[in-house]
């Protein structure tokens, strides 16, 4: 689990409701596993999209400032920043 940072409320609710969106996709697809819908190519669209909503508020969550989008190298620097500035450790 990653550390959480202070948050405002808006901003809590949001990033629950979001996980809370993908973890409902999920149980739309009953018969497949973790690997079979994180599939790159055949990942099902409602699973992507609620992904994609997850992104935007936890890269802003997280001190992006803004979503990346598809930028994973941007993302995963804002969570390494994140957790370094929470855990006052350089260990990653």
């Amino acid at each position: 689990n990653l550390p959480l940072p202070a948050l405002d409320d808006d901003t809590r609710a949001a990033l629950i409701e979001a996980g809370r969106n993908v973890l409902a996709a999920r149980a739309n697809h009953p018969g497949q596993s973790l690997a079979d819908l994180y599939d790159p190519d055949y990942m099902p669209t409602d699973l992507r999209a609620a992904h994609l909503e997850l992104d935007k508020v936890a890269d802003v969550a997280f001190g992006a400032g803004k979503w990346l989008k598809d930028d994973d190298d941007a993302r995963l620097q804002v969570l390494f920043k994140s957790y370094t500035r929470m855990t006052g450790s350089s260990e990653v």
